[in-house]
């Protein structure tokens, strides 16, 4: 009894201060946070927060509702589901200030967590409208932001109006044929996984604007040049 008593307390103490935040603020629960690397490279090691109002990030009004727990349904792949902790939450917001705004403005986005992928290495997943983020993505800020722009785009290709795939499938050297995309010998694959589809070939090339331009300029000059003046301009 005493017990229930206490969680009762504290459940409304975690709702009044909730509901005292001031304006464009939201209130972060109190939370074990796990360690992890800045961008910038500083550790930070594992620690309790306590409960505080924190000013929304960029993101917030977006993406503040976008957590979601359990599994969609009709996933295919055969993963455990994860609830989001507070700490994966609130990194995610701020990761997502860096992301650039073409990507960061999509709506409609439901994003999921799981332990781990059925693939191995990978960080994140996609379909339509679903981010799936795995463990392996919240060691570092630097790979989370690689991971969200990349899943980001993804879901910003499915978006994309048919003058804008051909576009991006010519950059990228595919070609439509048969009623498919299909690689030629001029097709650039910046990553291991690129030849699986066109989609996968422009997530890469995005993920890789963001996190080393001259590297892509360097190794394919053509999907640089149209990312930069497509969304040159958006990008951070």
């Amino acid at each position: 009894m005493k017990f229930s008593i206490l969680i009762a307390i504290v459940l409304f103490s975690s709702n009044l201060f909730a509901q005292i935040c001031p304006s464009l603020h939201h209130w972060v629960k109190p939370h074990h946070r796990s360690d992890y690397y800045r961008f910038d490279g500083t550790y930070v090691s594992a620690s309790y927060v306590a409960g505080h109002c924190r000013a929304n990030q960029k993101s917030f009004e977006n993406w503040g509702q976008s957590f979601v727990s359990g599994m969609p349904k009709g996933w295919p792949h055969k993963e455990k589901s994860k609830g989001w902790q507070e700490a994966e939450k609130e990194l995610i917001l701020v990761t997502l200030d860096r992301v650039p705004d073409f990507l960061v403005k999509i709506k409609n986005i439901q994003l999921f967590r799981s332990e781990s992928s059925v693939t191995k290495g990978n960080h994140g997943t996609s379909s339509e409208s679903i981010i799936f983020l795995y463990d392996s993505a919240f060691k570092d800020e630097k790979l989370l932001l690689r991971v969200l722009t990349h899943e980001l785009a993804h879901q910003a290709f499915l978006r994309s109006s048919p003058f804008d795939v051909v576009s991006i499938g010519s950059a990228l050297g595919w070609q439509y044929k048969d009623g498919a995309w299909v690689k030629t010998k001029k097709a650039i694959l910046l990553q291991d996984d690129s030849y699986i589809s066109l989609e996968e070939a422009y997530a890469n090339a995005v993920e890789l604007y963001v996190a080393d331009p001259f590297r892509l300029k360097s190794r394919a000059s053509s999907i640089y040049e149209w990312i930069k003046i497509e969304y040159g301009d958006k990008i951070k």
